[in-house]
């Protein structure tokens, strides 16, 4: 069974309430109503670019969601610290509630900030329920490359060893720029920069590749560059035995590279 509730009753005293909680616990409100309204301490901010969808809630374990247009021009959030991850992973509460009795009817869902997309240069966030974590996997599962992460307890390798500091020396786009040294091609593919001073100060970025001193992410830091602005950056790690191999850390390798595939431990010769 499928029950769709809109976010907005049908009831002109009801309209709908947005929570959200961010992991440094900094807190947004958002509302439908035509004026702010302040429940429970957090006042949620009256906002008439704010579109809610219906909430589809289903009686099995299959994932509910609900998009959210104009969230963040409605909730005075800045597109660049979504876009910083500042809002990943933070906490959403949906809820339905009288203005005119000043009550709280219900709570509509309770999940997490998803996935954000842009249509017709509006935002939309999506909202994820509790029921998408099972559609997480849970344990080991067996694969030929290596499920550590570089330089975590598992791998047992020291950052510091793979870790260099710099400067950033030429820009041609803030994720295609040129640092202060050179390198070997690809030693930083599927690393990470951090940046330690300037607009980006203390956000990381997984690297696509490196060319000498060229350095290429997969996505864009969301505030300027500049020449000189200071990194961190550390090599990367394809998770491959023959890589654990050249590190010397083979006894610490977490995959499976000689278990046979499916259609290989199955196939019938003859």
């Amino acid at each position: 069974m499928t029950v769709n509730v809109l976010a907005s009753d049908a009831s002109s005293t009801r309209c709908s309430l947005i929570k959200i909680v961010r992991e440094d616990a900094e807190v947004f409100g958002v509302t439908d109503f035509d004026t702010d309204i302040t429940y429970d301490g957090v006042t949620y901010v009256a906002a008439s670019g704010y579109t809610p969808t219906d909430y589809e809630a289903k009686d099995d374990v299959s994932v509910s969601n609900a998009d959210v247009e104009g969230l963040f021009d409605a909730a005075g959030i800045d597109k660049a610290d979504a876009a910083a991850g500042l809002f990943d992973n933070a906490q959403i509460e949906i809820f339905l509630y009288d203005w005119d009795a000043g009550t709280l009817v219900r709570t509509l869902a309770k999940g997490w900030w998803g996935e954000v997309k842009l249509y017709n240069k509006r935002y939309v966030a999506e909202f994820r329920s509790l029921t998408q974590k099972m559609n997480n996997t849970l344990g080991r599962v067996i694969k030929p490359v290596c499920d550590a992460v570089f330089c975590d307890s598992r791998c047992t390798l020291d950052v510091a060893g793979f870790t260099l500091n710099g400067a950033i020396a030429a820009i041609n786009s803030n994720f295609d720029f040129d640092i202060s040294f050179s390198a070997t091609n690809d030693i930083y593919r599927f690393g990470v920069i951090t940046m330690t001073s300037g607009q980006n100060e203390q956000i990381t970025k997984d690297i696509k590749q490196n060319i000498a001193g060229n350095i290429i992410l997969y996505q864009p830091f969301p505030f300027t560059l500049a020449v000189n602005d200071r990194f961190s950056i550390v090599e990367g790690c394809d998770k491959t035995i023959g890589t654990c191999v050249a590190r010397s850390n083979q006894d610490n390798f977490r995959g499976f590279p000689f278990v046979p595939s499916p259609d290989k431990a199955f196939k019938i010769n003859g």
